[in-house]
């Protein structure tokens, strides 16, 4: 059975969903227990360690992946829960994964884990040293760390999968409320703000895509690394407002001022490509689709 903590975020419920349709044994916690019927959907605080063991003792678990987190805003302003549920969680999972015999553990960490990386030309790889420049990133990071080294003290297969921007149609933030809008608005136009300048360079990727790249380190017989970029697709902001105006025909795009910072803007995925065989994601595609 694959545990998915965080399985009703917005990456969570895409890939409960890819898993479903697999035909494998899943089991979803977060705060609350959504309303899927195709699967169990428990809700435990990762950070309430004694319901979190009931949980491992109760259910036969052979792969933890771990997506619940307090992202980046949310992180600024609130972070001792930050802390709580991006390290203190991640510990909490990680060592009840070596307790009870769980053979793999997926880390949900972010591109934010690398840091900004100025005076770099070439894409970021998973070979250099990460340098996060925020808290988020810094939970985040710290997190990757104590997995690896579960891993080399303990029996215990872990692997990072570091996510780009998360794009799709889905339950608005309200910090980044144009990575939903943009789908969600796509057939009845509006107004979509995206707060970033219009020549800064956004790492995206569809949720669908970046569950598909999760379902590969779930599956694989072996994993060859502790890190992993999963895909992203490059995108100038004016490209993916002018690209979404032209789709949709009735929705306008407004531009901020924002600058990309507490990650790179271009970053390598050919490990998790070469080892995985993954297609590049295609976000214009997926506007196409959900258009019809």
């Amino acid at each position: 059975m694959i545990l998915v903590a965080g399985g009703n975020g917005f990456v969570g419920r895409s890939l409960c969903k890819r898993l479903t349709e697999l035909e494998l044994d899943i089991l979803s916690l977060d705060l609350e227990q959504g309303d899927a019927s195709e699967y169990p959907c428990l809700e435990v605080d990762i950070t309430n360690r004694n319901s979190l063991e009931r949980v491992f003792d109760e259910y036969p678990l052979q792969v933890v992946v771990n997506l619940a987190v307090v992202l980046f805003s949310a992180a600024i302003k609130d972070p001792s829960r930050a802390f709580l549920v991006n390290v203190f969680g991640s510990f909490n999972l990680l060592d009840l994964c070596r307790l009870k015999g769980v053979r793999r553990f997926i880390f949900g960490s972010s591109y934010a884990a690398i840091g900004d990386q100025p005076g770099l030309s070439e894409p970021v790889s998973e070979r250099l040293p990460p340098q996060p420049t925020d808290y988020y990133g810094e939970t985040k990071c710290f997190a990757e760390k104590l997995g690896i080294a579960f891993a080399d003290r303990y029996e215990i297969e872990f692997a990072s999968a570091r996510i780009p921007l998360v794009v799709g149609p889905g339950k608005p933030t309200s910090t980044s409320a144009w990575r939903a809008e943009i789908f969600n608005k796509l057939n009845f136009g509006g107004v979509v703000r995206i707060d970033y300048a219009v020549n800064e360079t956004l790492p995206l990727a569809h949720h669908s895509d970046v569950a598909e790249a999760l379902v590969a380190l779930i599956l694989a017989d072996k994993l060859n690394h502790s890190i992993y970029h999963l895909p992203s697709e490059k995108w100038r902001v004016l490209d993916l407002g002018e690209t979404v105006e032209e789709i949709s025909a009735g929705l306008m795009v407004e531009y901020g001022d924002r600058r990309i910072t507490g990650a790179p803007q271009t970053v390598s995925w050919e490990r998790i490509r070469q080892e995985f065989r993954l297609q590049s994601p295609d976000l214009r595609a997926h506007l196409l689709e959900h258009r019809g």
